[in-house]
């Protein structure tokens, strides 16, 4: 079986669990991990941050692009191309969002996408993450193409990178920042449960996160695979 049939049955096989846990038990989960993340260098330093915006039992993102707006950060949210593609758009309430693809909230058509270095924290979605930053999605393959056209533009700039300006050493001590970072942090939100110290399948098109926050805290995941 090849990795991206390897996925097909692992995002099968994970979706369930995930949809059997109790309402309450998610929802305090995902307040711990929200709290991790406020409590963070990496929030507390940036001033843009892309996050998905949240639906059905993914880690909720409501009540961080909520508190992100009201301690003035840039918040940016995904809207889908035709091409398979997606840009960062900047937003000033979740409620301005409309339903676009997969019926998933999304900003309005009209308004501008944003550059590579206006960004530099990146909260990704993700069924099933490995330790090594390897994530199984939802089988589109959105997160890994904007990702890589993310790093790209952010490295063909002149500028060092906003994501240089947060601190090297966070007050996390799981948490460690390159110091010549030149492109913006990937994050992958994830309850422990769904976090895996064997690695998931992996194929060239996937592009894995640098940090895994869980209810207990981040995890750095750039650890070479075996």
């Amino acid at each position: 079986m090849n990795p991206n049939e390897q996925k097909k049955t692992l995002r099968k096989a994970y979706k369930q669990p995930r949809r059997l846990l109790p309402a309450h038990e998610r929802a305090e989960t995902d307040r711990r991990i929200a709290a991790r993340l406020f409590a963070s260098d990496f929030y507390r330093y940036a001033r843009g941050i892309f996050l998905y915006v949240s639906v059905e039992e993914e880690v909720d993102t409501r009540g961080i692009i909520t508190r992100a707006l009201s301690d003035g950060k840039a918040v940016y949210a995904p809207r889908t191309k035709g091409n398979g593609g997606m840009d960062a758009v900047r937003i000033e309430s979740a409620e301005a969002l409309t339903a676009g693809a997969f019926g998933i909230p999304e900003p309005s058509a009209a308004l501008p996408a944003a550059r590579a270095d206006e960004l530099d924290l990146i909260l990704v979605p993700s069924l099933a993450c490995d330790i090594y930053g390897t994530r199984i999605g939802y089988g589109g393959g959105f997160y890994d193409r904007f990702l890589a056209q993310i790093t790209a533009a952010a490295q063909g700039t002149n500028e060092a990178g906003r994501a240089a300006k947060i601190p090297a050493k966070s007050s996390d001590s799981a948490a460690q920042i390159p110091a010549d970072a030149k492109t913006p942090l990937t994050i992958a939100l994830q309850r422990k449960a769904f976090l895996f110290e064997s690695a998931l399948p992996r194929e060239d098109c996937d592009i894995a996160v640098r940090y895994i926050l869980t209810e207990e805290g981040f995890r750095f995941s750039r650890i070479p695979r075996e």
